[in-house]
């Protein structure tokens, strides 16, 4: 598969495909989308991106990722972000500040969540958090390069 910058899905796709993910999620409720996932993990895609026309690649071979790192990119890293609000709420229960734990955790993980989107501003692989932690990318599919 040739790799070009040009390749690499832009940012009005990536945007579009996590708005498609979310609406899949919820009308699928989110069952649905989880089976459909795995299916297409295979082929190094998921619903919102194979509808897109899009694929994840790694960053290092320019070849599909296997279903095993699809499936780290998909449930393990964002399972790990977890880590930041329940740090905080961890912190409030050391410092028996009660409440707050509530209070910051849903902020936190929205936070958290918009980070790793946003960060496909940041560089010139238009890459996501999640995608910089596992090294891959995302392209956009054509005739050539499927």
């Amino acid at each position: 598969m040739e790799f070009d910058l040009k390749t690499l899905a832009p940012i009005s796709q990536r945007f579009g495909g996590s708005l498609l993910g979310i609406l899949l999620r919820s009308v699928t409720f989110q069952l649905g989308y989880l089976v459909w996932s795995i299916v297409l993990w295979q082929k190094g895609e998921t619903p919102n991106k194979k509808i897109l026309k899009m694929k994840i690649i790694s960053s290092v071979t320019h070849k599909p990722i296997t279903a095993k790192h699809l499936a780290l990119r998909q449930l393990g890293i964002p399972f790990a972000y977890l880590g930041a609000p329940l740090a905080v709420g961890g912190i409030s229960i050391l410092l028996n500040l009660g409440p707050m734990f509530v209070t910051y955790l849903v902020p936190v993980m929205w936070i958290v969540w918009f980070a790793d989107r946003l960060w496909i501003f940041k560089g010139e692989f238009r890459q996501r958090l999640t995608d910089v932690i596992l090294k891959t990318y995302v392209i956009t599919v054509t005739d050539e390069n499927s």
